[in-house]
This record gives C-alpha cells, sequence and structure tokens, in this order.
C-alpha cells in the first residue's frame, strides 16, 4: 500500500469515524458529567491560574488526573457548559487516537494493511462509545493519546537509542498518568514490544537481540512514575470511598469476577450487544459454574497462544497486551460498584485486534483465498460496525436514554432504577420515582442511597413515618451520616417527635460540630419543647458559625417571642431585616412585638 494511498484510506476511516460517532454532538451531559462539570464550582470559570492549581491538587470526584481536569477547564473557556463543544473535543481526541494508532503500528511492524484494519477495528467497534460518548471519560481517551505517542517514541529510541530519546518517551508516559492512572502498564507493554514485533528478545521479526538487563533496566526507569501515580490514585480513591473494602467483596469474589470479566470482553468483543453504561453485581451472586467456565476459558486460551509463540508470537503478544493493560481495572484493586466497564477496553483491545488479524493473515497464507473475497469480507464489517456504533452513541443522548438503555438489557440494574427515581421525581412523576427507588431497594435492600432518596421523597409526600423508616434504614448502613441525619431529625419534628428529633441532631453536630443547620435546628425543636435556655444557647453557636443567616436571626426571635422577652425578640427581628429588607415574616414578628420597645 502506497502512502498515497494510505492517506486516502486513512480519510476516508477517519470520516466514516465521525459519522458513526456524529450523534454525540448533540448529546447533552450525563451521569458522571453533572458532577464533573455543572456542579463543580472548580470548573465553572474555565481556565485561569487558581482553577489550574486546583487540577493538579484536587482530588475531587475521587481521582488525581490534573492533566484531565486541565482538558475540562479548557473546554468550558472555549465552550462554556454547551455540550458540543465538550463532546466534539472528545471526538477529536478519539479520531488522533485512531490515526497515530495507524502510524505506530505500520512502523512497529511493517504492516500496512493489518495496521490499518486494526486502526479501523480500534475506531468503530461499538464497545470504545463510552470513551468518546461520555464526555467525564475524556480521561480515556486523553491518556490514550499520550500512552500512544509514547509508543511512537520508543520505537525512535529503538532505532537510535540516545538519552533524550529516551527521556521522551518517559515524558509522554508522564503525561498519560497525568491524563489517566490505567496507563501505569506501560512499562510492561514495551517489553512486550521488545519481544514481537521488535523481536529484541529473541523473538521473530525484529533488530536482532539485545541485552535483556538493559531491556529490563529501561523499563525499571520508568518505574518511580508507575509507583508516584498509584500511590496517589489509592490514596485519593481512599479519600473518596471509592475503593471497596474486602468486607464487600473478598479476594475469592474478585477473583471470580476478574475471570468472568476478562471473557466477557472477549464475547462483547465479537457480538457488541447489550453493552449499557453500567453492569451491576448479580443480587444472588453469579451462577456457580460461571466462574470455573471462565478460568478454563482463559488458560485454554493461554496455553493455545504460549504454544504457538514461535510459530506465531502475535498471539502471544496481543493476549498479553489485553490481560497487561486490563489488570489495573480488572477489579482486584476494586474502584466503584461494577462488574466491569467498556471504558476500560480502549485500549486492551487494540492486543485482541492485533492478534485475530495478524493470525489471520497467516491462516489466508495457508489457505489462499481470492483477493476479492477477503477484502469483500473485511469492509463488510467495517461497514456494519459504523451503524452499530452509531445506535450505541444514541443510548447516550441524555440521562433518561442512558439509564433506559441500563435497565433494558440488565434488568436487576439497582443504579438505573435509582437514577430513574431521581429524574421521575425531578419531573414531578412522584409515583414513578418512589417505584424505581422500591425496585433499586429490592435489588439492594441495604442500598445507602436509595432509602435516602424514599425517605425524602416520602416525607415530601407527607408520609412521614414511612419516609422516617426509609432514613432509618440508611443510617443502618451509614450511621454517622450528617444529611442523613439532618433528614430525619426534619422529618422526626414533623411528626410531632422533637425529643428524637433532637437527639438526631445531636448526633449530626457531634460528627460535625460546625454544622449550622444542625444547632439551628437543633434550637428550634428545643423552643417547640418549651427549653428556651437550650434553644436560645443553641441558635448562639449557630450564629457564630453563620452570623448572616437569616433564618437563624428569625427563630431566634421567634424562642425570645416565645417566652415573653419581646424586646430582644425584636432585636432578633430587626437584624434579619437588616440583612433581608424584604424577609416578611421577620416583618411580621416586628408588628406582632410593637418593635420590640416595650
Amino acid at each position: 500500500m502506497s502512502p498515497r494511498a494510505r492517506g486516502l484510506a486513512l480519510a476516508a476511516l477517519l470520516l466514516l469515524t465521525a459519522i458513526a460517532y456524529g450523534g454525540a454532538l448533540f448529546s447533552s451531559f450525563v451521569f458522571d458529567d453533572v458532577q464533573y462539570l455543572l456542579q463543580n464550582p472548580a470548573v465553572r470559570d474555565g481556565l485561569n491560574p487558581a482553577s489550574a492549581a486546583w487540577a493538579f491538587t484536587s482530588r475531587y470526584a475521587s481521582n488525581w488526573h490534573p492533566l484531565t481536569w486541565l482538558s475540562h477547564l479548557a473546554d468550558i473557556s472555549l465552550f462554556g457548559l454547551r455540550p458540543a463543544g465538550h463532546h466534539a473535543v472528545s471526538l477529536l481526541l478519539h479520531l488522533l487516537n485512531t490515526a497515530l494508532l495507524l502510524r505506530v503500528l505500520v512502523r512497529l511492524t511493517g504492516a500496512p494493511v493489518r495496521s490499518f484494519l486494526t486502526a479501523a477495528l480500534f475506531a468503530l467497534h461499538p464497545l470504545h462509545v463510552e470513551s468518546v460518548a461520555w464526555v467525564a471519560e475524556r480521561k480515556d481517551v486523553l491518556s490514550a493519546l499520550f500512552f500512544l505517542l509514547a509508543l511512537a517514541a520508543y520505537h525512535r529510541y529503538r532505532r537510535r537509542p540516545g538519552a533524550l530519546r529516551f527521556a521522551l518517551v518517559a515524558f509522554w508516559y508522564g503525561l498519560g498518568l497525568l491524563a489517566k492512572p490505567m496507563v501505569i502498564t506501560l512499562p510492561a507493554v514495551l517489553l512486550l514490544l521488545d519481544w514481537w514485533p521488535l523481536g529484541l528478545l529473541g523473538g521473530r521479526g525484529g533488530e536482532g537481540g539485545a541485552p535483556r538487563w538493559r531491556l529490563l533496566a529501561e523499563k525499571a526507569a520508568l518505574l518511580p512514575l508507575a509507583a508516584g501515580s498509584a500511590l496517589i490514585t489509592v490514596a485519593a480513591q481512599r479519600q473518596g470511598r471509592a475503593l471497596i473494602d474486602l468486607t464487600h467483596h473478598a479476594v475469592p469474589a474478585r477473583l471470580e469476577n476478574a475471570a468472568i470479566s476478562l471473557v466477557r470482553y472477549l464475547g462483547d468483543t465479537v457480538w457488541p450487544s447489550g453493552l449499557a453504561a453500567y453492569y451491576p453485581f448479580p443480587p444472588g451472586g453469579y451462577p456457580a459454574w460461571h466462574a470455573p467456565l471462565a478460568a478454563l476459558a482463559l488458560v485454554g486460551l493461554s496455553v493455545w497462544v504460549l504454544r504457538e509463540r514461535r510459530r506465531a508470537p502475535w498471539l502471544a503478544a496481543g493476549w498479553l497486551w489485553y490481560g497487561v493493560t486490563l489488570t489495573p481495572v480488572i477489579g482486584l484493586l476494586q474502584a466503584g460498584s461494577q462488574t466491569h466497564a467498556d471504558r476500560y477496553t480502549y485500549l486492551p483491545l487494540v492486543g485482541i485486534f492485533v492478534a485475530a488479524l495478524w493470525e489471520g493473515e497467516r491462516r489466508l497464507r495457508q489457505h489462499p483465498l481470492p483477493l476479492a473475497a477477503v477484502a469483500t469480507a473485511g469492509a463488510a464489517v467495517i461497514l456494519a460496525l459504523i451503524p452499530l456504533t452509531a445506535r450505541q452513541v444514541s443510548f447516550w443522548k441524555d440521562q433518561r436514554a442512558v439509564f433506559n438503555r441500563a435497565l433494558a438489557v440488565t434488568p436487576e440494574n439497582w443504579l438505573a432504577h435509582l437514577n430513574l427515581g431521581a429524574l421521575d421525581e425531578q419531573d414531578g412523576r412522584l409515583q414513578e420515582a418512589e417505584s424505581h427507588y422500591r425496585e433499586a431497594l429490592r435489588i439492594e435492600p441495604r442500598l445507602f442511597p436509595g432509602n435516602v432518596r424514599l425517605g425524602k421523597l416520602l416525607v415530601r409526600q407527607g408520609r412521614l413515618e414511612a419516609g422516617i423508616a426509609a432514613y432509618g434504614r440508611a443510617l443502618l448502613v451509614r450511621p454517622r451520616d450528617v444529611e442523613t441525619l439532618i433528614g430525619i431529625g426534619a422529618a422526626l419534628a414533623r411528626a410531632g417527635r422533637p425529643e428524637e428529633a433532637a437527639e438526631a441532631y445531636r448526633r449530626a453536630i457531634a460528627v460535625t460540630p460546625d454544622l449550622v443547620d444542625g444547632h439551628m435546628n437543633l434550637g428550634n425543636v428545643l423552643s417547640d419543647l418549651g427549653r428556651p435556655d437550650e434553644a436560645l444557647a443553641a441558635y448562639a453557636q449557630a450564629l457564630r458559625l453563620s452570623p448572616r443567616r437569616v433564618d437563624i436571626h428569625f427563630n431566634r426571635g421567634l424562642a425570645l417571642e416565645r417566652t415573653g422577652r419581646l424586646e430582644e425578640a425584636g432585636r432578633s427581628y430587626r437584624e434579619a431585616l437588616r440583612l433581608d429588607p424584604g424577609y416578611r415574616p421577620a416583618r411580621e414578628g416586628l408588628a406582632r412585638t410593637g418593635g420590640g420597645r416595650r
């Protein structure tokens, strides 16, 4: 294939990819995009010195990926909070990755046709939609860009070794880690490339042997970057409670899920149907035969590729690429409650594509077929992926589309029910919202956010005792959750149970002593209980923490008015009006007390 033909083919591939993903430009922010961008005050003003410093110091959303934050900040400076621009940047990065992958593979292998087909599968496979169409997964496409740049730099280094050329490898690797720590496995991938296709470790088709100690020392020089990234990432996830401890998922269960997920990704690669934004653990666990069968399949594939390592080294190289690059997210160190995720396959599937295509070419040489038939089959596969990917993109149109799709393909999906319930509640469809919350709790009875949201909804409807019960179930899971303690306290107060409400507020204050609402609400129920001195002490604490809160001054005035201390009550009402001249309750209170001058 001539350079001109390669250029035309690449242009056609990029155009087809842009068409397949075009629907993403009309999608809204979904799922974690809301937390990352819409509800994140640190990024809403765009890129500036303060926000750039925040990007490097923050562990917001249980992550430390400063370059990803900088890309989001730049997007906001350019496009504001209009989703189309953010989606366009993610798509552009995916197109760049496709072109770069093609260039890297051609240089490493000298096989332009197979390299092009690998790039086409990478560009158009539906498993990659999540990484491209979900703005919060900018870290996938951005870190992959630096990963591929590191591979390109490593190829140049191998052709002409030198300290500056190797420093460029480390530079791109460091940037990749700053975008997403999943690329931590790059040193192991470089060793795989040394074996095949570079042939530096005794494999075929390369530049001859090289001292193994030197090859290992090169990769070891990158390990401090990997270690630093790993330590910061684990600390960030622990701080944000993203890591799941062993009491929830023990080591045997994690190994079981890892084996099943490795096989499931392969199945989804061959037949990409039933893809969703979130895959929950089965409520009753996996059927007993799933893990042994998955383990048997993995062992069988591993034995086969290793036996073929001399005749077909690409099989072992591709298989190990797949396994190695998936290791950080396979669930041995469980972050989040999902069993697996489509986004995790963005780079790992390159290994599977390479293994399949290079082995396919070997088999065709052994059993030749007409070139027209082979070309037609290849084109048919690529063209078939376009509508599949476009359809998958449509499921990321908005929040409701994301979770309706998840529920359609994973019916026991508590997260989908939880989020659809929130959307229904937001739209005023309270009966539908309650139904979704109760379905989520049927699947996961101890689901903390499910019980909290159900409790809030029931209290909102005036079903106080049922709401209190839901809050109580939530507190069994997280007894020190301040927001839930405040919520159940308010519900208890409304239900005429002020002593219990006061106890809930005290528990909240014990967890967070500077909780303004806790002190104010405690003052309110103590005032209702006829304990004015204790109530005034609570109001004093609240005002010490927030002296400009109008509602605290007003409530303090009410408490004083109840005890006949009208002059002091009037002063509180006047202070509330000074802070907010239009605050009608304080004006009415001032009228009742005669202006507080008696």
